[in-house]
């Protein structure tokens, strides 16, 4: 498979900082979510497996006392 075939969902979020954006890529053939800080001089990414990002979004969604 060639990468024209990838089914990849970006969201691009501008941080309050004005000079970083987060990027995040969901590619669906491979189940893994990449998530890439870039602030116009370093770029740092990260990259979770399917399972990971599901339990990551279960913890950003529970109510933090």
């Amino acid at each position: 498979m060639n990468n024209n075939d990838a089914e990849i969902y970006t969201k691009s979020i501008k941080s309050k900082r004005k000079d970083r954006e987060l990027v995040f890529d969901l590619n669906m053939n491979n189940g893994q979510l990449d998530i890439t800080e870039n602030d116009g001089v370093n770029r740092k990414c990260i990259s979770l497996s399917f399972t990971d990002a599901v339990r990551l979004k279960k913890l950003l969604n529970q109510n933090i006392e």
